[in-house]
């Protein structure tokens, strides 16, 4: 998994897949499921992604782990994304953060609901999400969370960008300057794909003002950046 979370998605899965040789060997249902859920991660193939993880889900109703279900859950949600069935998604990540809420785990509630947000921005309904990532950002902050600060500050920007762009830009930038310093790139499969396309709207609206708000978005203290996420409308 380390490996997948870095980017090495080539790597992540020969060891997943040695995992699970090892693993079917040895009969540890705990290490097949695991092992069968990195291997989802990268699958291309959405028909093999969703027999993984339907396996997955078998063998987790087996052992016990609803927290386990939870991830499924969520994982099938972006499935459902790739499929351009945002709805479908949205109704997946909404299942899973539910989930979550009940478990009482909160890093992972917040990430589901994030990507409740990414849903919506899919379905051109981005709007609606508004108030759901604003109260995401602040529980992240709370979380000391960088990874889920950066998603929620990105997807804010994403939704801002035709109604303030000035502040789309610099939460945007914001986000930029935290992954920098933490040494992370936004998930390619959800924020990460909403950066380039919402920095071109954000130009595009402020022309020669855009450089001068990226700076200051940049040198914003974080509390800053929750205060103007806040604020906006």
């Amino acid at each position: 998994m380390s490996a997948s979370n870095l980017g090495y998605a080539e790597a992540g899965r020969a060891y997943a897949n040695q995992a699970l040789t090892l693993a079917r060997d040895q009969q540890d249902k705990r290490q097949i499921e695991w092992a069968l859920r990195v291997l989802s991660f990268d699958e291309p193939d959405l028909v093999e992604r969703r027999r993984l993880l339907d396996e997955c889900e078998r063998l987790l109703r087996e052992f016990g782990s609803d927290a386990g279900l939870g991830w499924v859950m969520y994982l099938r949600g972006f499935t459902f994304i790739q499929e351009q069935d945002p709805d479908r998604a949205r109704e997946t990540f909404e299942a899973a953060a539910g989930l979550f809420r009940r478990l009482g785990r909160r890093w992972e509630a917040v990430n589901a609901e994030l990507d409740i947000g990414y849903a919506l921005i899919s379905a051109d309904r981005g709007v609606e999400a508004l108030p759901l990532m604003k109260a995401a950002l602040v529980e992240a902050v709370d979380l000391d969370s960088p990874t889920e600060v950066i998603k929620a500050l990105i997807f804010l920007a994403a939704i801002e960008v035709e109604l303030d762009a000035v502040a789309a830009t610099r939460l945007l930038a914001k986000a930029r300057s935290i992954a920098d310093e933490e040494g992370f790139e936004p998930d390619p499969r959800s924020e990460g794909r909403l950066v380039e396309p919402t920095e071109l709207s954000a130009r595009a609206r402020l022309g020669e003002r855009f450089d001068a708000e990226w700076e200051t978005g940049s040198s914003m203290a974080l509390e800053e950046a929750v205060a103007l996420a806040r604020e906006t409308a």
